[in-house]
C-alpha cells in the first residue's frame, strides 16, 4: 500500500519523535518529510522505568527525557503510545455519531456499551465504515383462518468504531511527565493500533488481502486482522514474552535467562517444548483467525509478526507449523527512507520487529488516511472552542478599541506637524520637477518602444506549443507490452526577416517552429507490437490533427531483442519512433 499523504498532514509539523511505551522496553522513532517522502532520521530501544507503586511523572519524566536525549534531536514534538496495560482499545460497532459525540456516549455509559465501568477514563473514537445490516421481521396472525405471515425488511445503520481508553490519572501523569521533559506532546495514543498502521504503509502490502498480525509484548500480545485495508478485529491477550520464557524455563528446568537465550536457537529438543507453552496464544489467534473466516467468509492469506519475540526464527516456525498458515516477521521501515547514525544502519533489520508501534505512530502522524486514537482530541478540541469564544473576542475587541481611540488623538496631533512641515517641503519639490519634466518626456518615448517589444515578446510567448496536451494524448496510445523508457523534443526555430526595400514599409518579420517529438521504447511482446504503437499513435486524435499529414510518424531505430537486466526471464526490442509535428507560425 503506497503512503499516501492528505492536506491536513501539511498543516502538522514535518518532523515527529514517536514514543512507544512497553511494559519492558519503550521504542522511539524520529521521522521526517523531505520532498514528499518520510526519512527514519534515528530510532532508540531502551529499558523502561521499573517501579513498585505505580507510574509518576518522577519516574517517567527522565525517562522520557533520556529516551529523547539518545535520540539525538532538536525537535520536542511527541507522538506518545500507551502499552495495553495502561490503556484500552476495542472495534465496535456503534450509533452512526459524530466522533466528539460517540466520546461523550461512551464517557457516559461505558458499562452498557463496553461492558466495563469506565467512569474516571479518556475516551477517544475514530469512525472507519457505515455499515447497512438488513434484518428480517415476520408478523404471523390467525383470526380463524388459515394463517399468514407478512415479511418486513428492515435496514439498520451502524457504524464500525475504533475505540480508545485510558485512566485520567494516566493521562495526567503522562502530560505532566512530557511538560517535566520539555517536551511538546502532540497526541497521545494506543500501541495497539501500531501494527495495523504501520503494516497498512508497507509499500509491498496487499490491502485487498486478509491477512493477520501478532505483535509480541512483554506481558502482553495483540491479535488483528486486517482486510480492505481496514483493521476488521482486534484483541489483546495477557500472553507475552515474559510468559513464554517462564513456561519454556519451568517446562525445560532451566533459569529464566537461559529459556531466554534458547527462543533464539533453532534446536530440535526446543521447538516442541516451545510449541506447547504457546499453545494458549495460538489457540487465541486461530479462534480469532476462524471467527472471522467464519463472518467474513474470506480466508487468510498471511500472518504477520512483530514485537520482540518476532526476532526469534523458532518462535514464527512454531506458529506456521500450528496454524498451518504462512508466517512471517515483518520490517515496518521499508516505507521509510535510512539515514541511521552509525552501526544502527546495519542494526535496524535486527531491531526492526520491535519499532512496530512506534513507527505506526508515526506513519499515522504523517498520513490521516491512516485512523489514529488521540486521547487528547477532547481536551484539544476544547482549547479550540475556548480560542474561538465570542466573549473573550469581544472583550479583546473592546480593549483594542480603546487602545487605538488613544493612538488615533496622538496621531492627529503629529498629522498636523507633519502637515506644515510638508508644504514647505512640496514647494521645493515642485520646482524639482519642473527641471525634470524634459528628461520624464524622453523617458516616455522610450517606454513606448519597450511597449511594443513587450508585445512582441507577449505574442510569442502565447503562441508557444504547451506539451501537457501531448502527455496527455500519449499516454492513451500505450499498449500493454510496450514500455516507454525516454522521451526527447527537438525544437527548431527559424526566423525570417523581409527584405528592406527603400521608400516602401518594411513588413513584420516571421518566425517558423518544427517540433519533433523522438519516444523510445522497450517492446517485450512476444511478437513485436511496434507497428501497432506507430498506428495507435496515428489513430489518436490529438496527433492526428497536429502531425504532418505525410509520414508523420516513423520508425527511427530499432534493436536485436535483448534480455531484461531486471528481469532475466523476459526478452524486450529497444526501438525508437519519431513524431514530427506541423510547422507553426510563430
Amino acid at each position: 500500500m503506497a503512503t499516501s499523504f492528505l492536506s491536513d498532514s501539511a498543516k502538522r509539523s514535518d518532523r515527529i519523535v514517536a514514543i512507544s511505551l512497553g511494559s519492558r522496553t519503550t521504542k522511539a522513532v524520529e521521522v521526517f518529510r523531505r520532498n514528499g517522502s518520510l526519512v527514519l532520521k534515528n530510532y532508540v530501544v531502551v529499558d523502561a522505568p521499573v517501579y513498585d507503586k505505580g507510574l509518576s511523572s518522577e519516574i517517567l519524566a527522565p525517562h522520557l527525557k533520556s529516551v529523547w536525549a539518545a535520540l539525538d534531536t532538536q525537535t520536542t514534538n511527541v507522538v506518545l503510545s500507551l502499552g495495553a496495560g495502561d490503556s484500552l482499545f476495542r472495534l465496535m460497532e456503534l450509533p452512526p455519531m459524530a466522533e466528539s459525540e460517540l466520546r461523550t456516549l461512551l464517557k457516559f455509559n461505558s458499562k452498557n456499551y463496553l461492558q466495563e465501568d469506565l467512569r474516571d477514563h479518556i475516551f477517544d473514537c475514530r469512525v472507519v465504515q457505515q455499515i447497512q445490516r438488513v434484518s428480517q421481521e415476520t408478523d404471523t396472525t390467525n383470526g380463524g383462518v388459515p394463517p399468514t405471515s407478512t415479511v418486513t425488511l428492515r435496514t439498520t445503520t451502524k457504524a464500525r468504531v475504533l475505540v480508545g481508553a485510558t485512566n485520567t490519572s494516566v493521562l495526567q501523569i503522562v502530560q505532566e511527565s512530557a511538560r517535566k521533559a520539555g517536551l511538546k506532546l502532540e497526541q497521545v495514543g494506543v500501541s495497539q493500533m501500531g501494527p495495523a498502521n504501520a503494516l497498512m504503509a508497507t509499500p509491498d502490502f496487499v490491502s485487498t488481502e486478509a491477512v493477520a498480525m501478532v505483535d509480541f509484548g512483554f506481558k502482553y500480545s495483540t491479535i488483528g486482522i486486517l482486510c480492505g485495508g481496514q483493521l476488521l478485529h482486534n484483541r489483546v491477550v495477557a500472553i507475552g514474552g515474559d510468559k513464554i520464557t517462564s513456561s519454556l524455563a519451568s517446562a525445560m528446568n532451566i533459569t529464566y535467562a537461559a529459556a531466554e537465550g534458547l527462543k533464539t536457537v533453532a534446536l530440535e529438543k526446543v521447538q516442541p517444548k516451545l510449541e506447547a507453552v504457546m499453545t494458549p496464544l495460538i489457540d487465541e489467534l486461530r479462534a480469532s483467525i476462524n471467527s472471522f473466516e467464519g463472518y467474513e467468509d474470506k480466508k487468510i492469506e498471511h500472518v504477520y509478526v512483530s514485537g520482540g519475540s518476532a526476532r526469534s526464527a523458532i518462535i514464527v516456525q512454531a506458529l506456521e507449523h500450528q496454524l498451518m498458515l504462512p508466517c512471517r516477521s515483518w520490517d515496518p521501515t521499508t516505507a521509510l527512507v535510512h539515514e541511521l547514525p552509525g552501526n544502527k544502519a546495519n542494526d535496524v533489520k535486527r531491531d526492526a520487529p520491535q519499532l512496530v508501534g512506534a513507527v505506526g505512530s508515526a506513519m499515522a502522524w504523517f498520513n490521516s488516511a491512516l485512523p489514529q486514537i488521540n486521547l487528547l482530541a477532547e481536551e484539544q478540541e476544547a482549547e479550540e472552542l475556548r480560542r474561538r469564544d465570542p466573549m473573550r473576542w469581544g472583550f479583546r475587541a473592546a480593549a483594542v478599541l480603546v487602545m487605538l481611540m488613544f493612538v488615533w488623538v496622538a496621531l492627529v496631533g503629529l498629522r498636523i506637524h507633519y502637515a506644515k512641515t510638508e508644504l514647505a517641503s512640496r514647494r521645493d519639490d515642485l520646482q524639482t520637477l519642473e527641471k525634470t519634466s524634459q528628461l520624464i518626456a524622453s523617458n516616455a518615448q522610450k517606454a513606448g518602444e519597450l511597449e511594443h517589444v513587450l508585445s512582441v515578446l507577449d505574442r510569442h510567448v502565447t503562441n508557444r506549443f504547451l506539451w501537457a496536451p501531448t502527455l496527455d494524448a500519449l499516454q492513451y496510445t500505450t499498449l500493454s507490452n510496450i514500455q516507454i523508457v525516454h522521451l526527447s523534443i527537438d525544437r527548431n526555430v527559424v526566423n525570417y526577416d523581409p527584405p528592406r526595400s527603400p521608400g516602401r514599409p518594411t513588413a513584420p518579420g516571421t518566425s517558423t517552429e518544427t517540433i519533433t517529438l523522438n519516444i523510445q521504447a522497450k517492446d517485450y511482446g512476444e511478437n513485436p507490437t511496434i507497428d501497432a504503437f506507430i498506428e495507435a499513435i496515428t489513430a489518436s486524435p490529438y496527433f492526428k490533427q497536429n502531425l504532418r499529414n505525410l509520414n508523420s510518424v516513423r520508425l527511427k531505430d530499432r534493436s536485436s531483442a535483448q534480455v531484461d537486466p531486471l528481469d532475466p526471464s523476459r526478452t524486450f526490442v529497444l526501438f525508437t519512433i519519431e513524431c514530427i509535428f506541423r510547422d507553426r507560425t510563430l
